[in-house]
């Protein structure tokens, strides 16, 4: 296990094949729970530690393994399944869209990441774009969202769900 995500007891699993065997079961196990409990799909959290100092060394193939195969063990399972975040290295969203049903990119907006997430629309799949209303001006982030055709989102940081405005409006 690597070090603190940022986020108050999440650390980074360490997604390099050689070490998966240590925590998959754990992670496929989440996914046979989510089945039972008749969720029609997940999006798996924290796939991305490329460029986040998750304190072991990650390749960009390291990170696109990992996400193809928990896509491919959500839809053995009947699940969708989006790809959450990784849009960040430049190339990832064209690698990985065939492998994932949606997209739900966290700050494409703040980091003008937006247009990473077009081989998505291009495939005719959804994204759902979210940015937080303490790091960007909303009405700018939404026309972000907008002009790649996202379905965007935002919303106050820790998400706590006392505050979403949606992005209104086709592009």
């Amino acid at each position: 296990m690597g070090w603190n995500t940022g986020w108050d007891g999440e650390r980074w699993l360490d997604i390099r094949e050689e070490s998966r065997d240590a925590f998959a079961g754990l992670v496929w196990a989440r996914l046979d729970l989510a089945a039972r409990m008749g969720c029609d799909g997940v999006e798996a959290d924290q796939n991305n530690p490329l460029g986040n100092d998750p304190g072991f060394p990650v390749t960009l193939d390291d990170q696109h393994s990992w996400y193809r195969e928990v896509a491919a063990q959500a839809h053995a399972r009947g699940l969708s399944v989006g790809m959450k975040n990784g849009h960040d290295q430049p190339g990832s969203a064209a690698v990985l869209a065939d492998a994932f049903d949606w997209a739900l990119p966290e700050e494409c907006a703040q980091f003008d990441e937006c247009a990473e997430l077009r081989p998505f629309i291009d495939r005719g799949k959804a994204v759902f774009a979210v940015d937080y209303a303490g790091s960007v001006d909303p009405a700018a982030a939404c026309r972000a969202h907008r002009a790649e055709g996202l379905d965007g989102l935002i919303k106050d940081e820790p998400p706590t769900g006392a505050h979403r405005t949606p992005c209104a409006g086709a592009r």
